[in-house]
């Protein structure tokens, strides 16, 4: 999903379908904003519901381990 060109595309959707493609696009925070938003575009997929795409916590991971 990270790379490969339109010839790998066709191939991706073709093979998994864009339903299983859209699941992993809304689920994963691993792939790149920039991958998940062309797939966004492509899919037609609402960013709201896109993992890697959501506002991170309100508390940093450095303040929560802080005293």
């Amino acid at each position: 999903m990270e790379f490969g060109d339109e010839r790998a595309i066709r191939w991706l959707r073709r093979t998994c379908g864009d339903d299983a493609i859209r699941q992993v696009v809304c689920q994963s925070r691993r792939i790149s904003k920039r991958t998940a938003n062309f797939w966004c575009l492509l899919l037609n997929i609402p960013k709201e519901k896109v993992a890697c795409l959501s506002k991170r916590s309100l508390n940093p991971l450095k303040d929560f381990w802080s005293n």
